[in-house]
C-alpha cells in the first residue's frame, strides 16, 4: 500500500544560486524582508519551510513563474541574527522533495501550497544495472576528487558507504561545486537511476574541465617562473656591471635604444635589433 503524499501550506523562501536536497544540512544568509518574514512565520509554527530556487538571480521580488516547480520542505535548525546587519543566518535540514502547487500569499511573505513528490521505485529487473551504476558513480567521483580542490576525506567515506542510488546522487550533487541549474536538474529527477545517469554525465564533464584548468594553471605558473628567472638574471647582470665599474652596461644600452625606437611600422624591427644587440653584448 502506497503512503499518502503530504500536502501542506508553508512559508516559502526563494533561494538565489542555492539548491538544497533531502537529508542535506545547509546554512545561508537571508537579507530580503519577505524571506525574513517567511522564516519568522516558520519559527512561530512547526519550524517547517519550503525552499525553492529562483530561475533569475537578479529578480528581487520573485513570483511563482520565477521559481522552479520542485523544491524541498526543510526543518529550521538554527537562526542567528548577524551583528551590525539586518541579515539572518539560518541552518536548515532538507526533509523531502515537494512541488509548489500554488502561491497563496505574496505579502508580507511568500506562502504556498506544496505537495510531496513521490520517488519512482526501481524495478527488480533493474537491480544489476543499478548496482553497476552505483559502482560507476563512485569510480567517477574518485576521478573527480583527484583534480577537485579540497574534497574532505569524510565525504569520500560517506560516498563509499552509501549504496542507495537516490541518496547517493543527492549527496554528491549537494556537496560539489556545481552551477545551481545543474543541481536543480538533479533535484527535478524523481527516478533514482535516471538521477545517477544524469549525475554521471555531469561528473565526467566537470572532471574534464578541472583537468584542463589544472593544465592551464600549470602552464601559467611555468611562464611566471620563466619571467621571474629572466628578471632575476637581468638584475644580477646589472649588479655585476656596477660592481666592476663598467659604465657601458649592455642592458642599460639596450634599454636606451628601446626608448628611441621609431613608431610603427618600424618599431617591431627595431626592437628585434635591440634584443640581438643586448644578447651579443652579454655573451
Amino acid at each position: 500500500m502506497k503512503r499518502e503524499l503530504q500536502i501542506a501550506t508553508l512559508p516559502v523562501v526563494a533561494l538565489r544560486g542555492l539548491v538544497i536536497f533531502p537529508k542535506m544540512m545547509l546554512h545561508f544568509d537571508i537579507g530580503r524582508k519577505k524571506s525574513a518574514a517567511a522564516l519568522n512565520a516558520a519559527m512561530e509554527g512547526e519550524r517547517e519551510i519550503f525552499l525553492v530556487a529562483q530561475k533569475d538571480l537578479q529578480e528581487d521580488d520573485p513570483k511563482q513563474s520565477d521559481l522552479y516547480a520542485c523544491g524541498v520542505v526543510a526543518s529550521v535548525r538554527q537562526v542567528l541574527r548577524l551583528p551590525g546587519t539586518d541579515n539572518i543566518r539560518v541552518v536548515v535540514e532538507g526533509r523531502y522533495r515537494a512541488g509548489l502547487i500554488e502561491l497563496t500569499q505574496d505579502d508580507p511573505f511568500l506562502c504556498g501550497i506544496v505537495r510531496e513528490k513521490r520517488t519512482v521505485r526501481a524495478r527488480a529487473a533493474d537491480d544489476l544495472y543499478q548496482t553497476a551504476l552505483v559502482r560507476h558513480i563512485k569510480d567517477l567521483f574518485g576521478d573527480y576528487a583527484e583534480v577537485a580542490p579540497k574534497v574532505a576525506p569524510d565525504m569520500m567515506l560517506a560516498i563509499l558507504s552509501n549504496d542507495d542510488p537516490g541518496d547517493l546522487a543527492d549527496f554528491i550533487a549537494g556537496n560539489i561545486m556545481l552551477d545551481y541549474a545543474e543541481k536543480q536538474r538533479i533535484l527535478n529527477e524523481l527516478n533514482p537511476i535516471k538521477r545517477l545517469e544524469a549525475l554521471s554525465v555531469i561528473l565526467t564533464r566537470e572532471t574534464e574541465l578541472l583537468s584542463v584548468e589544472e593544465e592551464i594553471q600549470h602552464h601559467v605558473q611555468e611562464q611566471m617562473d620563466k619571467n621571474q628567472r629572466e628578471y632575476f638574471l637581468r638584475e644580477q647582470l646589472k649588479a655585476i656591471s656596477e660592481e666592476l665599474g663598467d659604465a657601458d652596461n649592455p642592458q642599460d644600452e639596450a634599454e636606451s635604444y628601446r626608448e628611441k625606437i621609431l613608431p610603427p611600422p618600424c618599431r617591431r624591427k627595431q626592437r628585434r635589433s635591440c634584443s640581438k644587440l643586448a644578447a651579443a653584448c652579454s655573451k
